[in-house]
């Protein structure tokens, strides 16, 4: 890690090394000036998260006893554009997934598409009888979905998000979704589903020409979810609805899955901990408070296990370039992340025994 004109660079610091420090170090610092919290806290760490968390659903059949917890306190955030500092208290799951089509035993000449159905058509036209007029097309995909209630609503759509500003700096081609309400954009973009292509491939992709007929073809896929819909069963969904359309044929191979979780905002110990957010940030208006991310991580598997509400709150801003070579955050976000934990467990000690709470972080 290096330290130049005023942020901190290194690998992970925003997105999530930095986010660790920040709690050890700001209990290392209650221990200095207080000594014992005023809560049982618990550290679990674990390095798969971009792939799924696979084993951690595994540990938690094992050791969940060791983490009951009141407050999971989860490892990643960030101010938004504005300035103010955004706590969310979920994610989105996903399903993800690859579809394939196989149309002969080698490639073909393309004369013979006169003829004979290639693969990469036939795998297109069974993606299309999947997405109809802007809605999955999937019977049974929107079954059994878990709405926002009005409070996540409300908080929803108080995020600031701009729509003019995202199709600026991306140069969009198209209209989003939801036209121009920017309340439905804000509401689709936390609470709904979607289904997305990542990548097609097959024949021929190199320079120039080459006239073949592909007898392959394959599509890599996920789907962001919301609570209520179960990542393998969704994956089982679209190989169902494929053969019901008449692409019986296509290969569904479901690859990793993430199940959705949504916190309720208004659990004591998260009131709480946005309390203390805006008491060092400078104020109500200092704090944005979110009851999902659009994203996704495993907080499901925590909550299903722990049984505690979840908050995440970090130090990242947008320019942190999470993944980049040039990851950053501000020294004074670090030292307020510091601050923000430190303070938390102060106030808890005013009306809190030790044996009360217990905090997962």
């Amino acid at each position: 890690m290096t330290k130049q004109d005023g942020k901190f660079f290194g690998r992970g610091i925003a997105d999530c090394k930095g986010d660790l420090f920040v709690r050890l170090t700001a209990l290392k610092n209650y221990l200095d000036e207080y000594g014992q919290p005023p809560v049982h806290i618990k550290f679990l760490v674990e390095g798969a998260e971009e792939i799924a968390s696979q084993g951690l659903d595994d540990y938690f059949k094992q050791h969940s006893e060791l983490f009951q917890s009141d407050l999971i306190i989860w490892e990643s955030g960030t101010k938004n554009e504005r300035g103010q500092l955004r706590i969310t208290g979920g994610n989105k799951g996903i399903s993800c997934f690859e579809i394939s089509a196989d149309s002969a035993s080698r490639n073909l000449h393309s004369s013979n598409s006169a003829i004979i159905d290639g693969a990469l058509w036939h795998l297109i036209d069974g993606i299309s009888s999947l997405h109809q007029h802007g809605k999955i097309s999937v019977a049974g995909f929107y079954d059994n979905i878990t709405a926002p209630t009005l409070r996540a609503k409300n908080l929803a759509h108080k995020m600031y998000f701009s729509s003019a500003k995202l199709s600026k700096l991306y140069q969009l081609q198209y209209p989003f979704l939801q036209g121009d309400n920017e309340e439905k954009i804000k509401e689709a973009y936390l609470f709904a589903p979607s289904f997305n292509i990542e990548g097609i491939s097959g024949g021929y992709e190199g320079a120039s020409v080459k006239t073949v007929l592909p007898a392959h073809g394959g599509a890599k896929f996920d789907m962001r979810l919301v609570p209520g819909q179960d990542p393998a069963d969704v994956a089982d969904k679209v190989a169902t609805q494929l053969y019901n359309n008449g692409f019986g044929d296509l290969k569904v191979d479901y690859t990793m899955g993430v199940t959705a979780y949504r916190s309720d905002m208004d659990a004591p110990l998260i009131k709480e901990l946005i309390a203390t957010a805006q008491t060092v940030y400078g104020g109500t208006d200092s704090v944005e408070v979110l009851p999902t991310s659009a994203g996704t991580g495993p907080s499901y598997n925590f909550n299903h296990y722990l049984h505690a509400p979840i908050a995440a709150i970090g130090i990242g801003n947008p320019n942190s370039g999470a993944h980049a070579p040039n990851e950053n955050v501000t020294e004074a976000d670090y030292l307020s992340g510091i601050e923000v934990i430190t303070q938390f467990f102060a106030n808890l000690s005013a009306h809190t025994r030790a044996d009360d709470h217990s905090i997962t972080a």
